[in-house]
């Protein structure tokens, strides 16, 4: 959340009833992830009424929840530059206590995110990804680790993946294959590129299944078939990608739990051709 729309929530916060002060102490207190919250989940989180939230929102100016609910994800998609944002991150930390609160951050993250993973949507994506004929995977900058980490994983499970290769139309030369059947997985957060954007638009024009992790709804990647969010932190500080490993990491071990066989099987296969190697290794020596 903007500092002008907090600053307006906190001048506005004491003349306030009760019942709306503890919806402005719950926007205060959420932050960005405030943009994930309709009327009722709200309500819920702040623990009145959802005629309350809309009270609250008319008493800032707005003409009902939804006008802002808008201007909440508008803020969310206007960042500072890569430099104002280390800037703040390492004013924030006292260079004694940086290890501490870096996991405190992260595991708050995470805790933070599971909230937002619709248990519908997870399942889904899993089964999408066991029979899918090829999993496409496509990320940029820190999403790339994330794209690839999944691609190393789920490759050595047995599923067949196609990591595509950020740049220009390249892209869209690898992805001249994909059809029904197929599945692509996109990962983006901030300033998505739009060669990714383009490629879930492909991928949806193909009929071909597409599951994207992303950060809010305002995210042009949250047209998919499955969305899965992570929470990343402040937009205004350095954000972490821990959350997302998480969820990653918990679509490779779902996906593992459905292909038990295949991949036990996969892995025995590697073992016995890593040890293989190791062996002519040693006899070379």
């Amino acid at each position: 959340m903007d500092q002008e729309l907090c600053a307006k929530i906190s001048v506005t916060r004491p003349r306030l009833t009760p019942q709306l002060r503890r919806v402005a102490d719950c926007l205060l207190h959420n932050g960005t992830h405030s943009c994930f919250f309709n009327a009722r989940e709200l309500a819920a989180a702040a623990g009145v009424s959802p005629s309350a939230v809309v009270r609250f929102a008319r008493e800032l100016g707005y003409a009902g929840f939804q006008s802002f609910k808008d201007h909440l994800q508008h803020t969310v998609r206007v960042r500072l530059s890569a430099s104002e944002r280390v800037s703040k991150t390492v004013r924030s930390l006292r260079k004694s206590n940086v290890l501490e609160r870096v996991f405190e951050q992260d595991t708050a993250l995470i805790k933070q995110t599971l909230p937002l993973i619709s248990r519908e949507k997870f399942e889904q994506a899993v089964r999408e990804i066991v029979r899918a004929r090829s999993l496409y995977l496509i990320g940029e900058k820190s999403s790339f680790a994330l794209a690839y980490f999944l691609y190393y994983r789920m490759s050595r499970l047995g599923i067949r993946c196609k990591l595509l290769h950020f740049g220009g139309s390249t892209v869209f030369v690898e992805l001249a294959d994909l059809r029904k059947g197929d599945v692509l997985l996109a990962v983006g957060f901030r300033k998505i590129p739009r060669e990714v954007c383009k490629a879930v638009q492909l991928a949806r024009d193909k009929r071909a299944a597409t599951i994207t992790v992303t950060s809010q709804p305002a995210s042009p990647l949250a047209v998919a078939d499955v969305v899965l969010y992570a929470d990343r932190g402040a937009e205004e500080e350095i954000q972490s990608v821990t959350a997302a490993m998480t969820l990653c990491h918990a679509l490779i071990i779902a996906v593992a739990a459905k292909t038990k066989q295949r991949s036990t099987r996969m892995w025995r296969d590697i073992d016995a051709l890593e040890s293989s190697l190791d062996e002519r290794k040693t006899a070379r020596v």
